[in-house]
């Protein structure tokens, strides 16, 4: 076939009757009579030296041959279109916005590379990233005052303390049970990632410095830093070995204590846990705490002005017997007992 005597259009009309399967329903999509969309399917027959299409109870059935030529036709067409609408776009000139909605947890890993490649390419365009997870929490803390939510990667925490700052019209006490202190500036040379949540709130005055704290940290620190950075950004710090010398009874009143009346988010990374009590998660220490001791302690904030929690961490690829989600889904009940216990 020469394609110079080639009328393009019959392209389009082949790909509208494909879709159709209808003289009639075909000319009204592409704007044109049905005699005339009848003589261009004439064309396409002589052209294509076969029937393409045969008449049949449920409209025009493409023979054999109509179906070979669907696919290289459509591809065709979309290669054409995306060309042409392209014409006048220059990703080096562009002042164009570009609108993202992304899951906060995987922000993290798409973001820097992005954001890198942007700059490079089109320095001039600009970038909104909307928040998944803050935009869906504030939705739903105007409805119900408070929510538990559940991770995924720790990264959540961030932007819900964003909204229930908004919610709250100001910073509120944060009690993060973790094996980590989740206050690096970096993490594998991310500022957005599992190891930095906390570093992130602090800097946008997220959480009350005399009122905050970890539980149940043990995990490895990059340098004596850590624990000094941690300390200025207000955070006092409940190691899990004070639980074996202490109690579950008394590291409860020096959580209530340190909390005092202030509007308390709870914030429990699962690997607090013992890796015998908690496994599927995706850094386990070990010499954690017991489900027995994480469950006494929650039951001793009893009272206390809890306004939002999450669960997170937890990785039911790396679980067994199904542990981890058994204890993560009995932490979760705790919270809804806490919940139901706050005068509002």
């Amino acid at each position: 076939m020469n394609i110079k005597n080639f009328d393009l259009n019959l392209l389009i009309v082949f790909k509208t009757l494909f879709e159709e399967k209808n003289v009639t329903k075909a000319s009204k999509k592409i704007g044109i009579t049905q005699p005339a969309m009848s003589n261009a399917l004439n064309r396409l027959r002589y052209l294509v030296k076969d029937e393409l299409f045969i008449r049949g109870p449920r409209g025009m059935r493409p023979t054999p041959r109509a179906n070979e030529l669907s696919l290289p036709i459509q591809t065709a067409l979309n290669s054409i279109e995306i060309s042409l609408s392209a014409i006048n776009f220059n990703p080096k000139t562009t002042k164009k916005l570009y609108r993202i909605s992304m899951s906060d947890d995987v922000a993290p890993v798409i973001l820097p590379s992005l954001v890198d490649f942007i700059d490079k390419n089109s320095p001039a365009s600009s970038l909104c990233i909307l928040s998944e997870q803050g935009n869906q929490a504030l939705k739903l803390l105007d409805k119900v005052g408070g929510i538990i939510s559940l991770g995924g990667d720790h990264t959540i925490a961030f932007p819900l303390l964003r909204a229930i700052n908004k919610i709250n019209n100001g910073p509120v006490a944060l009690v993060h049970f973790d094996a980590h202190l989740d206050t690096w500036d970096t993490y594998f040379g991310s500022p957005y990632t599992h190891g930095t949540p906390f570093r992130r709130a602090r800097e946008e005055n997220l959480f009350l410095d005399d009122a905050s704290m970890h539980v149940g940290i043990r995990g490895p620190l990059y340098s004596r830093d850590d624990l000094k950075n941690d300390a200025e950004f207000g955070f006092k710090i409940i190691h899990c070995d004070e639980f074996q010398t202490q109690g579950t009874d008394k590291i409860a009143e020096r959580i209530r204590k340190r909390v005092g009346n202030n509007p308390l988010y709870l914030s429990i990374d699962i690997d607090v846990l013992d890796p015998a009590f908690a496994p599927g998660t995706g850094t386990p220490e070990i010499a954690g705490m017991t489900t027995r001791e994480m469950v006494n302690v929650l039951r001793g904030l009893s009272g206390l002005n809890l306004i939002s929690a999450d669960v997170v961490e937890v990785a039911p690829a790396y679980d067994h017997a199904e542990l981890t989600s058994l204890a993560a889904a009995t932490i979760v009940y705790e919270l809804t007992n806490l919940f139901a216990k706050v005068k509002r």
